[in-house]
C-alpha cells in the first residue's frame, strides 16, 4: 500500500535527477565565484580615514553677500489694500453716525469686501477753531488675527472729512 503522497516524492526525485543530468558543470562553479566576490566586495572598500578634509565643504560657509530684495509678491499689497478697504468702511460708518443718538456702546461693522469686522466704540468729537474732529477706537478681526487701532478725522466747515491718525495700539 503506497502512503498518501508517496507518489508526488517520487514525481519529484526523478525530476530532480532528470535536471542534475542536463546541467552544466559551470552551474555550481558561477555560483561559487558569484558569492566569492559578494563576500569579497563586503570586505574591502573605500577607505575614509584617507580622504583628505575639504574645508569649502564646511557648513556655514557661504557668504551670505549683500542683503537683496524680495521681488514683489503675486498678492501685490493686498495686505495693505485690505486695510485700507476696511478703514474706509469704519471711517464711513463714524462720519454716518449721529452723535445725538450715540450712547457710547460699541457699534458693529464689516466688510463684505475683505471679510474682516469688528467693534468701533468710544466715538467722541471735539471742536476747536473750527476744525470738528472725532475720535474713536476699532477692534479689527481678520484672518490674520484681531487688532485695536485708534483713529481720529477731522474737517472744516464745509469740507470733508480726513483721517489724521489711524494706529495700530
Amino acid at each position: 500500500m503506497v502512503a498518501f503522497g508517496d507518489a508526488e516524492l517520487a514525481a519529484s526525485h526523478q525530476l530532480r535527477q532528470h535536471i542534475r543530468k542536463r546541467q552544466s558543470p559551470f552551474v555550481p562553479v558561477t555560483a561559487l565565484l558569484f558569492q566569492a566576490f559578494v563576500v569579497a566586495g563586503c570586505g574591502g572598500g573605500v577607505n575614509l580615514a584617507a580622504i583628505d578634509d575639504d574645508p569649502s565643504l564646511i557648513t556655514g560657509s557661504i557668504d551670505a553677500g549683500p542683503a537683496k530684495s524680495s521681488p514683489p509678491s503675486a498678492f501685490g499689497n493686498a495686505v495693505e489694500d485690505e486695510l485700507k478697504s476696511d478703514r474706509d468702511t469704519v471711517i464711513g460708518m463714524v462720519i454716518a453716525t449721529d452723535l445725538q443718538a450715540y450712547t457710547g456702546e460699541a457699534v458693529s461693522w464689516r466688510n463684505a469686501t475683505t471679510g474682516a469686522s469688528g467693534t468701533v466704540q468710544g466715538v467722541r468729537e471735539t471742536t476747536d477753531i473750527g476744525v470738528t474732529c472725532r475720535q474713536f477706537t476699532i477692534h479689527r478681526q481678520t484672518y490674520q488675527g484681531a487688532a485695536l487701532w485708534t483713529a481720529e478725522i477731522c474737517r472744516r466747515i464745509d469740507e470733508d472729512w480726513k483721517v489724521t491718525s489711524f494706529q495700530k495700539v
